[in-house]
């Protein structure tokens, strides 16, 4: 676990896991959703610059809320995440 501090002063959380092959870092904070900067932060603290991560969208059959203000990263251990064409996003 990691305690690091949010843009707004207040501690935020990351856990970080490898579970089903695949890389897992959880992002809290305990009254907001974690903003766009803060989700680069704890990126970089864990993965390199030149590495792709990943937040997904799954259908809203399969969402399973355990903490309002939880954001998550992902990255398959044993493939390659595929990426649109290069200077689309």
């Amino acid at each position: 676990m990691l305690h690091a501090l949010a843009q707004d002063g207040r501690n935020a959380r990351a856990d970080l896991g490898d579970e089903w092959a695949w890389d897992h870092v959880s992002v809290s904070t305990q009254r907001r959703t974690p903003n766009w900067a803060e989700m680069c932060f704890i990126k970089s603290l864990f993965w390199g610059e030149d590495e792709t991560v990943m937040q997904l969208h799954v259908p809203a059959s399969e969402h399973i809320n355990m903490h309002n203000f939880t954001l998550h990263l992902w990255r398959p251990l044993l493939l390659e995440i595929p990426r649109p064409p290069q200077g689309t996003v």
